[in-house]
């Protein structure tokens, strides 16, 4: 049996970056590191106070250990593990094939891309407010920024024209297809159930199959195709990328609740607090992706609005690329769990987005300033904004505050 060495560099639970050795193969799954470091004022680490986050908070520091010359392939198992992928094809020397689902370089890119505005959005406003003449732009890769006195920013290590160099270079694989990207390696992979065009990939080896289990969801209440269980059943070697906090699970073990009854709970427990505040034709703030549960969320609210003749609200996405990431789930229906899949074949839409932008309630602004000149109407808004747009999040917080304490 074929031994195969696997080393984790990602110090963050949730993003994967694992090498690869299996004898004479090198290969890479996923490229994940978390966006929300970038832009933000880190404090400066000691010998003191450094953890093992603060050491590769910049992760050039620990790519650069990784001789990726002998890196053969790269494996991407969903759009939320591509962080690292622009400077990873563009500064390094790694010239090997990359594989992600169409869905995953897809959405991978607008993902990327709107890291990569937060980013340069809170840097100029980072130096509006010290009074700086001039902002360190991404595209100069200058790395980490000192801000104020004992703080760092982090700045993202790759531009908008590398963002768009990577995603060519991406080689688009469908749900089961095998690839061999050297010889006597095979590759293919299966449903993960977590997203749109999500994935658990099989390394096979000499009739070795090793399988690696990314970001999964066991759940058959939401809209990307069924989790596969096959990965593991023809698997002689299973290697999990996520770190489970068993509190997240303790109700699914003690009282054996189903993760898709648990996920259903959640979901409608969030829809029915919103549609209560709607009721009072009070205003929503949901910070949410504009992708992936998010558009479960605004289905359920949105049905529920007008199943019970509601006003129905003003639905504002407030993101530089809302506007694709939601059209794609029309787009992408072979990617869509059964449920939604037969409802291709009908005059609806497998999602409400397209009803609500006929009917003039679904806007997609790409920031605050482009907002504070579109003419939208007033009433009641369901206001959708990104969890890394801090400045979004605390405008509205700030001015629904001011307006409450005037009431």
């Amino acid at each position: 049996m074929p031994s195969i060495c696997v080393i984790p560099f990602s110090p963050f639970e949730r993003h994967h970056l694992l090498l690869c050795e299996l004898e004479d193969t090198m290969f890479i799954v996923d490229c994940g590191w978390p966006t929300e470091i970038y832009g933000d004022k880190q404090p400066v680490a000691n010998s003191k106070t450094q953890t093992a986050k603060s050491l590769f908070a910049n992760p050039r520091d620990a790519l650069s250990s990784i001789n990726w010359s002998r890196v053969d392939f790269i494996l991407v198992s969903n759009y939320e593990q591509m962080t690292l992928l622009p400077y990873i094809t563009e500064y390094t020397e790694f010239t090997g094939p990359i594989y992600a689902t169409e869905p995953t370089k897809a959405y991978g890119k607008c993902v990327l891309e709107e890291g990569l505005w937060v980013t340069d959005s809170g840097l100029q406003r980072s130096s509006s407010y010290t009074g700086s003449a001039s902002v360190a732009s991404t595209s100069t890769l200058a790395g980490d920024r000192p801000s104020e006195e004992g703080q760092t920013t982090h700045t993202m290590p790759y531009t908008q024209q590398d963002i768009i160099a990577a995603m060519e270079k991406i080689n688009d694989v469908r749900l089961n297809e095998i690839v061999a990207p050297v010889p006597f390696v095979q590759v293919y992979a299966r449903s993960s159930g977590y997203c749109i065009g999500g994935a658990n990939w099989t390394v096979a080896y000499k009739g070795h199959r090793t399988a690696f289990i990314s970001t999964s969801a066991f759940g058959t209440c939401l809209h990307p195709q069924e989790w596969d269980g096959s990965v593991l059943s023809e698997a002689q070697a299973i290697v999990f990328c996520d770190a489970v906090d068993p509190a997240e699970s303790e109700d699914s073990e003690i009282n054996m609740v189903p993760q898709n009854v648990q996920i259903s709970q959640r979901i409608n427990q969030l829809c029915s607090t919103a549609i209560s505040t709607l009721k009072q034709r009070s205003r929503v703030l949901l910070i949410g992706e504009p992708y992936g549960v998010t558009q479960d969320i605004l289905q359920v609210i949105a049905e529920n609005a007008m199943s019970m003749n509601l006003p129905l609200p003003q639905f504002i996405f407030i993101s530089p690329v809302a506007e694709h990431t939601v059209q794609y789930g029309n787009i992408m229906g072979e990617w869509l769990c059964a449920a939604k899949q037969a409802m291709l074949y009908l005059p609806e839409y497998p999602f409400v987005d397209k009803d609500l932008r006929q009917k003039g309630h679904l806007h997609f602004v790409r920031s605050l300033s482009e907002l504070a000149i579109r003419s939208i109407p007033q009433g009641i808004w369901f206001v959708i904004a990104s969890p890394r747009d801090t400045a979004t999040i605390n405008h509205f917080i700030r001015q629904w505050q001011q307006d409450a304490k005037q009431c």
